[in-house]
């Protein structure tokens, strides 16, 4: 009798956890193991909507910028998975080139008429969810709740990434009057880049503007690479400016404190319209984008960047040095050094923040 009345109890107990986890569900509440997981479903619609949609087929120079973001995206939230169930650095450093990648496949679909109706009902849900994660999860966001004085060396990482904003106001006039001249959507991108710029130069010395001036410095380097594709010569700067913001950056993550409880607290999304892919359905998403060769050669952006008369001929002939030359960053410091020798997104387990630097350039 006993033993019947402990299998009785057992599934009352259990029956119970079900109704827990779906009232739970139901609230539209989830925490950051929760929110992962519903972005890597995002990530399978996303990608089922762009497969169907001829504008992002994948085979176009154009549309390679989307698709190399949205492997990123995949690799990265695999990753800050794999670092929150670790509870390591990987968490962080994954979940902000998750949203720097995002960013950039929202460009990449702008520039590719604006996608169809799924794809931008699909992306409007993956960037919600892996910006609710971002906010609520990161180092940025836990730091601006502590309050207190800034640390000398976060004092001196903040001002490091003031500087950085010198020249930069420069360099966006010159992409500006040739690369998007034409361009409304271009030009909006940039009135983007330089409103976050000022976010950094006004950034105040305590925790609320350090805080904020990290997140400013990380969004307008997700648009950058975003938009650099399209700015053909006058963007060679960009990945090296990218670069130092970056290294900056994960320099704080390195030492910045957390307390690892707080990834249990629960985030409101009842007002997404979430996905429920299959098992099988999510496994052909993680081929697709694995097994997919993506990467932008000079044969791509040229094609990408044909009809926008950037001065090709230029930058290949004599005129190109005085190109390349007005556009290199002239700093009056000496070069960021980072504090850590072994500072490199692989060393922290981070997906390449924009796609792949390594890639850029080739033969200019």
């Amino acid at each position: 009798m006993k033993t019947v009345q402990s299998i009785i109890t057992i599934g009352l107990m259990l029956f119970a956890a079900n109704l827990l986890a779906d009232s739970h569900e139901a609230a539209g509440q989830a925490d950051a193991k929760a929110l992962i997981s519903h972005a890597q479903q995002a990530v399978g619609q996303a990608v089922r909507a762009a497969q169907a949609d001829p504008q992002l087929d994948a085979g176009k120079s154009e549309a390679k910028p989307f698709w190399e973001a949205m492997k990123g995206v995949n690799e990265s939230l695999d990753k800050a998975e794999t670092g929150l169930s670790l509870q390591d650095q990987t968490f962080f450093s994954n979940l902000a080139a998750a949203r720097a990648q995002v960013i950039q496949a929202e460009v990449a679909v702008t520039m590719n008429g604006g996608g169809s109706a799924a794809v931008q009902s699909s992306m409007k849900t993956l960037t919600a969810l892996v910006t609710r994660l971002d906010d609520n999860f990161s180092k940025e966001s836990v730091r601006a709740k502590q309050g207190g004085k800034l640390t000398k060396t976060e004092r001196q990482q903040l001002d490091r990434l003031k500087k950085q904003q010198r020249d930069l106001m420069k360099k966006l006039d010159q992409v500006e009057r040739n690369a998007a001249k034409n361009n409304k959507a271009m030009q909006a991108g940039i009135k983007k880049m330089r409103e976050q710029s000022k976010k950094v130069r006004n950034a105040r010395r305590n925790t609320a503007g350090f805080a904020s001036g990290f997140l400013a410095a990380r969004m307008m380097s997700s648009w950058m690479w975003g938009w650099h594709w399209w700015w053909g010569p006058w963007g060679v700067w960009a990945p090296g400016w990218i670069d130092i913001n970056i290294d900056i950056w994960v320099d704080w993550i390195d030492v910045a404190p957390y307390d690892w409880d707080l990834v249990d607290m629960d985030v409101d999304i009842g007002d997404l319209d979430l996905a429920d892919l299959s098992a099988d359905d999510l496994a052909a998403t993680d081929d697709f984008l694995a097994d997919g060769d993506f990467s932008l050669n000079d044969d791509d952006m040229r094609a990408m960047t044909s009809d926008m008369e950037l001065g090709w001929d230029a930058i290949e002939g004599d005129a190109g040095m005085d190109i390349m030359n007005g556009m290199e960053s002239n700093y009056d410091d000496a070069p960021y050094e980072p504090a850590f020798e072994a500072n490199t997104f692989e060393d922290h387990g981070m997906s390449d923040f924009g796609g792949g630097f390594d890639d850029f350039g080739g033969d200019w």
